[in-house]
């Protein structure tokens, strides 16, 4: 019997359950085998639990300082198990603790270092490749659940096409999507096309560079060195840090609200 119960025990459901909570494998099968066979022995744990003798002296005290066992005095000394409905409730109160302890660690601890560390690190990512920029924005419009900023400074053909693919997408998902163009992207027929899609207003005069914010928590801010009108040299700032992305933010509806509605020609 004490063979099969050894057999048995690391394939029971408490023993996984009892060495997830943090028994070790001797604890574990010491107080199945107390909770099975009644008072015993720290001889008869040994056998039964197949446990070496000169570690099962040990074994018995930790399960006692856990709770989950008691010595009974007398000669010779024996050991019964706490009833394993008890040792539920005091795992449970146990690992309803320490969940708090880290909780609480984890809020008033980390997290204000968390945010001081994004505080001085405002950019998440530098793209200087456009499958890169591709990418980012695939990912960012992609994961918007509202709304959706763009401003428009300058006209860089490849970024547009992308960026319209990605704002069909976005309205076909029923996202909100307007558009702050400069005028004098208008005639780029990309940019017209890329008003004609969402609510558009246009600006006498917009600082030169491209920019997409999402649901006012995440930008990607596009910038260039042009030569013969093109792009020469391109970079994008994938911006994180919630401060920066709100005051981005606000400077489009600023812009937004002085800029003139777009013509109705372009209009799709």
């Amino acid at each position: 019997m004490y063979g099969m119960l050894e057999r048995r025990a690391e394939e029971l459901r408490s023993y996984r359950a009892l060495r997830a909570y943090g028994l070790s494998g001797y604890e574990a099968k010491a107080y199945i085998a107390l909770a099975v066979n009644g008072p015993s022995t720290a001889k008869q744990v040994a056998e039964l639990a197949n446990i070496p003798y000169t570690k099962v002296y040990d074994t018995l005290s930790k399960l006692e300082a856990k709770g989950m066992a008691e010595a009974i005095p007398g000669r010779p000394m024996k050991y019964r198990a706490v009833p394993p409905s008890e040792v539920a409730s005091v795992v449970r109160e146990h690992l309803s603790s320490i969940a708090s302890q880290v909780e609480g660690a984890l809020i008033e601890e980390l997290q204000p270092l968390y945010e001081s560390r994004g505080a001085m690190g405002p950019i998440s990512g530098v793209l200087r490749r456009l499958r890169d920029l591709d990418a980012a924005l695939a990912r960012m419009m992609g994961g918007a659940s509202s709304r959706a900023s763009i401003h428009l400074g300058w006209v860089d053909a490849p970024y547009l096409d992308r960026l319209i693919g990605q704002v069909r997408a976005a309205l076909s998902r029923g996202l909100e999507v307007k558009a702050l163009v400069s005028r004098g992207c208008l005639k780029s027929p990309r940019a017209k096309e890329l008003v004609g899609l969402v609510e558009a207003r246009i600006a006498r005069s917009v600082i030169p560079v491209n920019v997409v914010v999402v649901d006012g928590s995440q930008a990607i801010l596009t910038l260039a060195s042009m030569v013969g009108g093109r792009p020469s040299r391109r970079l994008a700032l994938v911006i994180s840090l919630r401060e920066l992305v709100e005051l981005i933010d606000e400077y489009i509806e600023m812009a937004w609200s002085s800029a003139s509605e777009a013509p109705t020609r372009y209009r799709t």
